[in-house]
């Protein structure tokens, strides 16, 4: 996986749009940022380097309800679950939760990315944060057409 590009196919074809607030971006993430977030475990790589470059966001702004059809946030929040792993809250995908899990036996987090379906139910999206993001991104764009 080369790090430096591996962000460059969402650059490409976000960069044709004109149409303002379709997509939203905050700042990238510093080192300390990064460093104060994986206190309690270990980001996957590509989604550090998400962090980094893009630092969260919206992605396809529902121009009826001022909503994101896709959502990361800035700085993921820790979630805590009964069996003791730990879940980071990283987005939303319409309405439904995106999350990596930790088990407490691990020091980092894994890097397949779960949705919560349903209110309790997991599905998993990608064995690696960008394989998701693809994925949604695809069905994303099919929900809301090309806009240029």
């Amino acid at each position: 996986m080369q790090i430096d590009n591996i962000y460059q196919w969402l650059v490409d074809d976000i960069a044709p749009v004109k149409t303002p607030g379709v997509f939203e971006f905050h700042r990238g993430l510093s080192g300390r940022e990064l460093m104060e977030i994986e206190e309690e475990g270990s980001l996957p790589e590509d989604y550090r380097m998400f962090l980094m470059k893009f630092g969260g966001g919206g992605l396809f702004r529902h121009w009826m309800h001022s909503s994101f059809i896709l959502w990361f946030e800035r700085k993921p929040r820790t979630l805590g679950r009964e069996n003791g792993d730990k879940w980071l809250f990283i987005g939303l995908y319409e309405n439904s939760s995106l999350i990596l899990k930790k088990s407490e036996k691990c020091r980092s987090y894994d890097p397949q990315v779960y949705m919560v379906v349903g209110g309790c139910g997991l599905k998993s999206i990608g064995n690696a944060f960008n394989d998701g993001l693809k994925s949604l991104y695809s069905k994303a764009k099919g929900k809301f057409g090309v806009r240029r």
